[in-house]
């Protein structure tokens, strides 16, 4: 299953994980602490899972140096795949 998220920036996002809602994370049948891939065009990437209850199921929430990785910038649109 694919799903296209749109990045936001935040700070206290740890290396190596990607924060997404608790719906969404209920949708795609998935829970904190699970790897997912995460992929921008011609760059994949294994992350682990983060849970925020608050965030809108259409976005993404990275720290600046994994967005820099994932050569994206906030506002852009990102796929996530299980």
């Amino acid at each position: 299953m694919e799903k296209q998220l749109k990045v936001r920036k935040n700070s206290t996002v740890e290396d190596g994980a990607v924060r997404l809602s608790t719906k969404l994370l209920e949708e795609l049948g998935i829970s904190a602490g699970d790897m997912i891939e995460v992929v921008n065009s011609h760059i994949s990437k294994k992350m682990r899972v983060e849970e925020l209850d608050w965030m809108s199921k259409k976005e993404i929430e990275l720290n600046e140096n994994e967005i820099k990785n994932l050569e994206t910038k906030e506002k852009a649109y990102l796929t996530i795949r299980l």
